[in-house]
């Protein structure tokens, strides 16, 4: 292996260990009682009205957000030495000057070339700045974000979706502001009614926040499952519904609604919430992107797609 590869992978390395620290502190805050749910019933009629509420007890710590932002910094520094070492194999050190040579860094372009009324950045003009060997330019042509990406699974992603334009983003954001906004998110898997025998019915709601706005879904459960449990038969309607909640849900909404009657115990009632840690819906790059999945696609995207196939250029 070449020292320019060494050194870029070592800087992959740093950035995936920044990564798994980041994960690690994100299960420790959210395992340490950083949210909690508000269960209370009330009588409806002849009913029970039960109602959960999602409160946040303690905010992100600083360090999820400086460690996101480590992670972020040593990937885009793999590229910036990569390309540079790219350059002396290219005969730039020598043939630029020295002031040159310094602003030199990996490039993100949108467009290939100019574009009507002009001032964005484009790879012809970059090319032009740094001329490149061309086999060399080539390969770093075909990576840009105008070129689409298709991941493992056969999904495409091209312009903003694009891993380097994401990378290159939250890198300027991280450089130039305060540590990148990392917001933890709610999911809620579902309601869970245990009603103890088939003539019992409940009626649900989900309601899910939607940009400070609250949405309704009503749905009349008739399907009992059947299952037995130390030899008893246990009657249980599960209201499912996945990742109900795809955006934020804030601190203080009601999210789970529940009515029994037939004067059902409110302890069979279940509204089960997973919370992860994802950038902020509102956010300019990877809105609502979970936080360690989304490192995790950026390291390997540079692995894979530049470090490995830049490898033979220094053979």
């Amino acid at each position: 292996m070449s020292n320019e590869i060494k050194s870029a992978r070592n800087r992959l390395r740093r950035a995936r260990d920044h990564a798994e620290k980041f994960n690690r502190e994100a299960r420790d805050f959210i395992q340490s009682g950083a949210y909690q749910v508000v269960r209370e019933a009330k009588p409806e009629g002849q009913d029970t009205l039960v109602t959960f509420t999602f409160l946040v007890t303690q905010p992100l710590t600083d360090e999820l957000e400086l460690t996101f932002g480590d992670s972020i910094n040593q990937l885009r520094s793999a590229c910036d030495n990569l390309i540079v070492a790219l350059a002396v194999k290219s005969g730039l050190d020598k043939a630029l000057k020295p002031s040159k040579m310094r602003f030199l860094g990996f490039p993100v372009m949108l467009e290939p070339r100019a574009v009507a009324g002009g001032g964005v950045r484009h790879f012809e003009g970059w090319a032009k700045d740094y001329p490149f060997r061309a086999d060399i330019l080539a390969f770093l042509e075909s990576l840009q974000p105008y070129n689409a990406y298709i991941d493992g699974k056969g999904s495409s992603f091209v312009g903003s979706m694009h891993p380097l334009f994401i990378l290159n983003g939250l890198w300027n954001q991280d450089k130039h502001r305060l540590p990148l906004k990392v917001t933890a998110v709610n999911t809620v898997h579902g309601v869970l009614v245990d009603v103890g025998s088939p003539d019992r019915s409940v009626t649900w709601t989900i309601t899910v926040a939607e940009d400070g706005s609250t949405r309704m879904s009503d749905v009349e459960m008739s399907e009992i499952v059947v299952r037995e449990v130390d030899g008893q038969t246990i009657h249980r309607p599960v209201v499912y519904g996945g990742n109900l909640a795809s955006g934020s849900i804030q601190s203080g909404t009601e999210y789970a609604r529940v009515t029994l009657v037939k004067g059902e115990p409110i302890d069979n009632v279940q509204a089960p919430i997973a919370i992860d840690i994802r950038l902020d819906e509102e956010a300019e790059f990877a809105p609502g992107a979970l936080a360690y999945k989304l490192l995790v696609t950026l390291h390997d995207y540079v692995s894979r797609e530049f470090i490995d196939k830049a490898e033979g250029f220094f053979a």
